[in-house]
């Protein structure tokens, strides 16, 4: 049991050494292989596959969720309840609005949107907003969060 845990948790960790992301083809090849594996004496070998799809998974299913670059500077009518606790800066207001919709264009399921001089903002609430969408950048600062990861 410990044997198998081990080998899973290290399949999930190794998805940091892969230079890529495999394609669907190969993901699906790898689950057969680690679902044979765990049939037979190999299972350790089988969890550390399965944990190593699980995360080739999880990547890409995050991956799929960003916001797509033809969007990347457009002003849209949003609307979306706000979740999480709004952060209060010396700009302006920072919270997260959940399931945003628009007529326009296909949306991530959560978007961090940043209101300047806007007013006090309670989580749960629902809101209807012109937004100008830009894509998460790299770091500027080295020593703060990664927004783009």
């Amino acid at each position: 049991m410990r044997t198998g845990m081990f080998a899973l948790a290290l399949g999930l960790l190794c998805l940091g050494l892969l230079p890529v992301l495999p394609s669907v083809g190969w993901l699906l090849l790898l689950l057969f292989g680690a679902i044979f594996c765990l049939c037979t004496r190999l299972w350790p070998l089988g969890c550390f596959v399965l944990g190593l799809c699980w995360a080739c998974w999880s990547a890409q299913q995050a991956l799929d969720d960003r916001l797509t670059a033809g969007l990347d500077g457009r002003t849209l009518w949003l609307e979306g309840r706000v979740v999480g606790l709004p952060t209060r800066t010396a700009q302006g207001v920072r919270f997260e609005l959940d399931q945003p919709s628009s007529r326009r264009a296909e949306l991530p399921r959560r978007l961090q949107l940043s209101w300047f001089d806007g007013p006090a903002i309670r989580a749960g609430e629902h809101w209807r907003l012109a937004v100008t969408l830009q894509r998460p950048v790299g770091l500027l600062n080295p020593h703060g969060p990664d927004r783009e990861a």
